[in-house]
């Protein structure tokens, strides 16, 4: 997921998007972070596509990428714990 910065953008572009997914996946999905204006979606490759969301204001769009940095360091974390676990044999539950 990629945003302009810059400005009060108010414009999200997610990319790797399942050939499947339709605009209204995207709005359904995205509509927690703020009201959308708009959503376009292209073709990317022959196996994905991509879309371009806007929201009504810059809250909107911050608030996906900051969800997004969470999960990211989340994830991360907890691959650093199973390796680590992984490599004193313990047996922890997640």
């Amino acid at each position: 997921m990629e945003k302009k910065m810059g400005g009060d953008v108010t414009t999200i572009k997610v990319s790797n998007l399942s050939l499947g997914a339709s605009e209204r996946d995207i709005k359904e999905f995205f509509s927690f972070s703020g009201d959308i204006v708009y959503v376009e979606m292209m073709s990317d490759t022959e196996r994905s596509q991509i879309a371009y969301v806007t929201f009504k204001d810059v809250q909107g769009a911050d608030t996906v990428v900051l969800l997004l940095v969470i999960s990211l360091k989340v994830e991360v974390a907890l691959v650093i714990f199973e390796n680590v676990c992984a490599a004193v044999h313990c047996n922890a539950v997640l």
